[in-house]
């Protein structure tokens, strides 16, 4: 697909959109889209492209930790899938959760290229609801103009990003709430028009600055007067514009942020950890589970199976098995102990990361007003080696009792995990967002009594759910949208008493569903750990 027409007099193609913001942040255009792909995808999260079990076809899938050997299928095919596993379901068949199990794990085929909701004009893109005009890109909801991106929540005319929430009109930066007209930036808060820096606040008209709070008009965080920084800064923008057009590459944020200016892209090193080999990876020695948080794991475990859990630190390993973990690292100008937001751009930028209060104080250093007038592309990662570090943690809002957490706001009685937003008694999660009760959970908004869920918007009471939309009262299901009281369904979409894409009335329902949640318990209770999860059912038949 190489042109988007959109609706007349209100919208425009994703490249005619990608010129307007160039001229927008760089002054000018700077060409045509497609040709710097490989520049905005170039430190984006690893897509897998996997083969087809139904057609053949090559297919998207940015969710790791599917099991080995699992069978996949594009989104465009679920017309195919549906008609090839149409069939009857006997209650008789399903005797204990091993025989569903295996009986379930014929029609367990992960979905890839899966876009939900109000979505139109989308090309290779994954995990993605309410999109419109969005190109090669995954984990995006209710955005446009987006390309070569990933994470974004609420974004516009945004390229080679991630990690944005409300953010617009920016180019090749990472990690941001409410960032606008930025360029090559890294931990943006509600700031705007700046290139080349990292964990600002508030700011706006900021080059080559880091850690500043409330500030305007710096370059290497000294303050100019503004008439001589815009004559700085359009020289800058002309030599931006010069690199990027002969060498369609330009200095990076990650290569400032890196401890010999040149950022190292390596996947296989780089690869994001999720789970843990053993329990604890945190210390809840040093910080032990409060009684509030006991309780509501209690509560939580009491409504998803029957029966309330004790003891939620010793199921960290269990609840941690496909979630995202933070980085352990050393803050570069203490050698205090620090977790790291576990994305990829935290392990490049490891030697010079800093905790939240350091990096404020590093923010009051600054080059020299001569310096400032010096600096270019080519002296900068020397000239700025003295304040040149960032943070990857975040603390906004009104916050109670958030502890051993890299990235929160608005949050409370939330532990052991990376990224709690608006979040309440929350732990061992990654991104979760308008959250309750969630634990094991990554990149799950909008919900509430969930464990171990994955990559979700609007759950409730849900148990081993991934890829899903609008379910409730449903296990061990992938790719549903408005599934209520299911069990072991994939890539259907408004079921209710349905075990196996099939429905079964409510008695035969609940009877299973009584069966299933009294062992899931027992297993839990006997070991911490429960064998089968959403992950791992597809290779279930194949063990034998």
């Amino acid at each position: 697909m190489t042109e988007w027409l959109g609706l007349e007099g209100e919208c425009m193609d994703l490249n005619t959109a990608w010129k307007k913001t160039c001229k927008t942040v760089l002054g000018e255009e700077i060409g045509e889209l497609d040709s710097y792909k490989e520049y905005l995808s170039h430190f984006n999260e690893p897509v897998a492209l996997v083969k087809s079990g139904i057609g053949g076809k090559e297919v998207a899938v940015s969710i790791e930790g599917i099991c080995e050997g699992a069978k996949f299928l594009g989104y465009s095919e679920l017309g195919e899938y549906a008609k090839r596993f149409a069939s009857e379901v006997s209650i008789n068949d399903m005797k204990d959760l091993d025989s569903l199990a295996d009986k379930f794990s014929e029609i367990a085929y992960y979905c890839g290229d899966i876009v939900l909701g109000n979505s139109k004009w989308f090309e290779n893109c994954d995990m993605c609801a309410s999109i419109f005009f969005t190109k090669e890109s995954h984990h995006v909801t209710d955005s446009k103009y987006i390309a070569y991106s990933y994470m974004i929540r609420h974004g516009e005319n945004l390229y080679g990003c991630g990690i944005f929430g409300d953010g617009s009109t920016s180019i090749r930066s990472l990690y941001g709430y409410k960032p606008v007209r930025c360029f090559e930036c890294h931990r943006m808060i509600v700031s705007s028009d700046c290139y080349f820096s990292a964990n600002l606040d508030g700011c706006n008209n900021c080059i080559f600055s880091f850690g500043l709070r409330n500030k305007s008009y710096c370059i290497g965080n000294a303050p100019l007067p503004k008439e001589k920084y815009l004559k700085l800064k359009g020289k800058l923008l002309e030599d931006v514009r010069a690199e990027l057009a002969s060498k369609k590459s330009v200095l990076g944020i990650l290569d400032l942020l890196s401890a010999n200016g040149m950022a190292e892209w390596n996947p296989k090193k780089f690869n994001i950890k999720r789970g843990i080999e053993k329990a604890p990876y945190f210390d809840t020695k040093a910080v032990p589970v409060p009684s509030h948080m006991e309780k509501a794991f209690q509560t939580t475990t009491q409504v998803l199976l029957g029966k309330p859990l004790v003891g939620l630190a010793g199921y960290e390993k269990w609840l941690l098995r496909h979630v995202r973990v933070p980085e352990k690292s050393v803050s570069a100008a203490s050698g205090k102990p620090l977790y790291l937001v576990p994305l990829t751009f935290s392990a490049m930028m490891d030697k010079r990361s800093l905790s939240l209060e350091e990096s404020m104080e590093w923010g009051t250093k600054s080059i020299s007003e001569i310096e400032a007038e010096s600096l270019n592309l080519k002296n900068a990662v020397s000239v700025l080696d003295k304040i040149r570090y960032s943070t990857t943690e975040i603390k906004d809002g009104d916050n109670r009792d958030i502890k051993e957490a890299v990235n929160y706001g608005n949050s409370a009685s939330c532990y052991y995990g990376s990224m709690f937003w608006t979040a309440k008694y929350c732990a061992y999660d990654f991104w979760v967002r308008y959250a309750e009760y969630e634990f094991g959970c990554d990149l799950v908004f909008y919900s509430s009594f969930c464990i171990n869920c994955y990559s979700s918007t609007y759950l409730t009471r849900c148990f081993e759910v991934a890829a899903s939309l609008n379910c409730s009262d449903c296990y061990f299901c992938y790719n549903c949208e408005g599934l209520r009281d299911c069990m072991f369904c994939f890539n259907v979409k408004a079921k209710r008493y349905a075990i196996g894409n099939v429905e079964l009335g409510k008695e035969k329902y609940m009877e299973v569903k009584k069966m299933l949640l009294s062992e899931i318990g027992k297993q839990l209770e006997k070991s911490h750990d429960c064998q089968i999860d959403i992950y791992n059912l597809g290779a279930i038949g194949k063990k034998k």
